[in-house]
């Protein structure tokens, strides 16, 4: 019964953070359309963002012993 909570719980996390990152996508793409931001400025935001996850992604599979890099797949 844990798992299945536990589960759940991924996949609560999961939906809610695709959902905040489409909206934050959402919300960059109107503010260099409507010029309110420069591209370099959103990508600068993008970049730091994505450099942040992948180093958060190495560091926990590091500190458990895990590839967890390999969980990741772009083949879709």
């Amino acid at each position: 019964m844990g798992e299945n909570n536990t589960e759940k719980n991924i996949d609560y996390h999961l939906i809610k953070a695709l959902e905040h990152f489409e909206q934050a996508l959402d919300h960059s793409i109107i503010m260099v359309s409507e010029e309110h931001m420069t591209q370099k400025e959103v990508s600068k935001k993008w970049g730091v963002f994505t450099s942040e996850l992948f180093s958060l992604i190495r560091n926990k599979g590091r500190a458990n012993r895990m590839n967890v890099m390999k969980w990741f797949s772009l083949s879709k």
